[in-house]
């Protein structure tokens, strides 16, 4: 369900607004201070500010996961990587 969200604001929004409101919710959660542990996507870190707001951070510790393309492809499930080509699909029509 979150998928089919994440496809309708792309395809009524763009992608600019998704990264600006991410960039948004993003600098709020880490504004807070609370213990948690935050999954970033890899488009968040690549979008504007986000990497600095993460590394420049002294309360956060991160760190990254690095694999190849094929592997990410091998774990991703058809659904998945049917939402993954619908999103570039949109990206190249706009």
């Amino acid at each position: 369900m979150k998928e089919c969200l994440l496809i309708k604001i792309f395809e009524s929004k763009g992608e600019i607004y998704f990264r600006k409101k991410e960039a948004q919710y993003l600098k709020e959660i880490l504004e807070e201070r609370t213990k948690i542990v935050l999954s970033l996507g890899g488009g968040t870190p690549c979008y504007g500010k986000n990497l600095d707001l993460v590394l420049n951070n002294k309360n956060i510790e991160s760190f990254y996961l690095k694999t190849t393309i094929p592997e990410l492809l091998k774990r991703l499930n058809p659904k998945k990587i049917i939402d993954l080509l619908l999103v570039i699909l949109i990206k190249m029509k706009n």
